[in-house]
């Protein structure tokens, strides 16, 4: 459909050094730079066209973004859309939406939207579905910390059992043993005074980057994946919780959804009382 998209941008130097970066995690090919003139062009590796271009405007007036007018650039997985977003952000963008699914569009949207240096808006999408998609539940959140410390909020106990679980809810600890094959057993106590024993298993521990939770139940298992992905001094949080059937998931969707959402909440809450 299309021969070409141009941005106009005010500093190319600054806008290059930008654009490169974004291509690079995308695997875009620089087609060709002539700073004199100043523009560049990259494309999709093999491709003819479409060329995305980048230059000072043709008519040598100040750039000025269009409100309304967004380019979209797809990622071959939502990693990818993290990925992309967090160097985005590292190289001066501004977020107008961090990575997270928009369903309003379609089941697998998978996006994230920013502003360049210049002003201009862009975005990254996966559209591809999860092979998980029909029993999983997959939240994000971006938390003002850096990841080391975010992480530690996960790492260690003491925070841990402050955040853990949905909003009125408790823990007490009997182990946790934070390590590839460790065990954490504990209680989650409710706001009507029940209590539930819960007992989980570390499958991976990759600091400061994953940790993959197994809840070996009979009846609600589920494997839950965080991810901390560092943005500049902030970091996105993944969760990505998949159970075995899609028809347990629709069973629990109308409370698991929200509280998740509240446990993220609580970790974001907890990350500033983390030394």
């Amino acid at each position: 459909m299309f021969s070409h998209v141009f941005v106009g941008v005010s500093d190319f130097d600054r806008a290059l050094g930008f654009y490169r970066a974004l291509f690079g995690c995308l695997g875009i090919e620089e087609r060709f730079c002539e700073p004199q003139r100043p523009w560049a062009g990259w494309q999709t590796p093999g491709a003819v066209r479409p060329l995305f271009l980048i230059g000072t405007p043709h008519d040598r007036q100040a750039q000025a973004p269009g409100n309304g007018q967004m380019v979209a650039f797809s990622a071959s997985s939502r990693h990818g859309v993290d990925g992309t977003y967090a160097v985005a952000l590292e190289h001066g963008a501004t977020c107008e939406g961090p990575p997270g699914l928009r369903p309003e569009y379609h089941a697998h949207y998978y996006g994230a939207y920013f502003r360049d240096p210049d002003g201009n808006k862009l975005c990254v999408v996966c559209h591809a579905a999860s092979p998980t998609a029909d029993r999983e539940f997959f939240h994000t959140r971006l938390i003002d910390a850096p990841r080391e410390r975010v992480f530690r909020a996960m790492a260690e106990a003491r925070h841990l059992a402050r955040w853990w679980g949905p909003n009125g809810f408790s823990s007490t600890f009997a182990a946790f043993e934070f390590r590839p094959g460790g065990v954490w057993r504990f209680v989650l106590h409710g706001p009507d005074g029940t209590n539930y024993p819960n007992e989980n298993v570390f499958r991976e521990v990759v600091a400061p980057e994953r940790v993959v939770v197994d809840h070996p139940s009979t009846d609600h298992h589920f494997v839950l994946t965080i991810t901390f992905t560092a943005v500049g001094a902030r970091t996105l949080i993944g969760w990505h919780q998949v159970f075995d059937t899609a028809e347990h998931r629709e069973e629990i969707a109308h409370f698991v959804t929200e509280a998740n959402e509240q446990n993220l909440d609580r970790l974001a809450a907890e990350v500033r009382n983390v030394a």
